[in-house]
């Protein structure tokens, strides 16, 4: 005799086969992708190699720049401190003078709200800190500080074991109001006849603008302005942040900022990045370099690198044994 299935059991499957198929419970299919979003998606998997490789030619210019800048300057100064055996040695280690003990003053009254229009602006301050003085060519406008140098200022702080060379700009030169007062009267007088005394006053003022401009000339280290751009060499660290104040942290051989971008390149040696304590980049070759700009973003050269992750993940709970 064969096996008859319950009449409940069969009733029961036929109720929920047919429960599950009405529509109200089944479950939405997911939404067919749009033009619009394979054209998102197009967009994000561009190839970037065309833009990387132009970045990575600009780099490597700016690279043989800095190296053609700084070894004109490392013939001038050797040149210089061979001349000069003991000379350049005579601002090292010099102790710094005492400051004068001055009276307390009494407490000034607040001073007002100045109009931002006369505001005077931000002062930035640079300190260099060096073991084996330092020499300044007065006309490439550059100071070489030797050995273990420290380099602090608000943007970044920086150290490096050879020779840290930093490039002044050249002031401009202020009009002068008498000058530019007489050049005004010498044009309006420039076709009146001219006699003996105004020849002879004009030769005086053409020696004394030329004196002038020797004076200016021979001004030195304050004929020059701001850095505009910093260059470390020997094993080189710099901590520094980026817009968003992210610290990091980087070591390479030899180190080039540019003063005016916030762009900065490190090159060779033990080259490695750190940005926390759970992730950092290091290169696998002794050449390499990297781009670091000022909000953060970075591009690294065609050789082999290593990227590393570390996530923290919360250890499991001990299980409990129930009585």
């Amino acid at each position: 005799m064969d096996h008859l299935i319950p009449i409940k059991t069969t009733a029961r499957v036929i109720i929920a086969t047919s429960l599950m198929l009405q529509p109200g419970l089944l479950a939405d299919p997911p939404a067919r992708p749009t033009e619009a979003d394979f054209t998102a998606l197009d967009l994000l998997a561009a190839p970037l190699v065309e833009t990387i490789d132009n970045q990575q030619t600009k780099t490597q210019n700016v690279i043989i720049e800095d190296q053609t800048r700084s070894s004109m300057v490392d013939h001038t100064m050797h040149a210089f401190l061979e001349k000069h055996q003991l000379a350049a040695l005579l601002v090292q280690n010099t102790p710094p003078p005492k400051a004068p003990v001055t009276a307390p003053t009494p407490p000034q009254k607040p001073v007002e709200p100045k109009n931002p229009a006369t505001a005077k602006p931000k002062v930035t301050t640079l300190k260099v800190e060096c073991d084996g003085g330092l020499y300044f060519d007065s006309e490439k406008g550059v100071l070489a500080y030797l050995k273990n140098v420290k380099l602090t200022e608000p943007r970044f702080s920086l150290s490096c074991r050879d020779e840290l060379k930093v490039f002044l700009e050249k002031k401009k030169p202020k009009p002068d109001p008498k000058t530019t007062k007489d050049k005004a009267a010498a044009t309006s007088d420039s076709q009146k006849p001219v006699d003996a005394n105004q020849a002879t006053k004009a030769a005086k003022d053409s020696k004394t603008a030329k004196d002038t401009k020797k004076k200016d000339k021979e001004e030195g280290l304050s004929s020059f302005g701001e850095p505009s751009r910093i260059i470390a060499s020997g094993d080189v660290k710099v901590l520094t942040k980026d817009n968003k104040g992210n610290p990091f942290i980087a070591s390479a051989a030899t180190a080039s900022y540019n003063a005016k971008t916030g762009q900065m390149i490190l090159k060779g040696g033990t080259l490695r990045l750190q940005q926390s304590a759970q992730q950092y980049l290091e290169a696998r070759t002794a050449n390499a370099y990297i781009l670091i700009e000022k909000n953060g973003s970075f591009i690294t050269s065609k050789t082999g690198w290593v990227f590393q992750t570390v996530t923290n993940k919360p250890s499991p709970k001990p299980k409990t044994s129930t009585p």
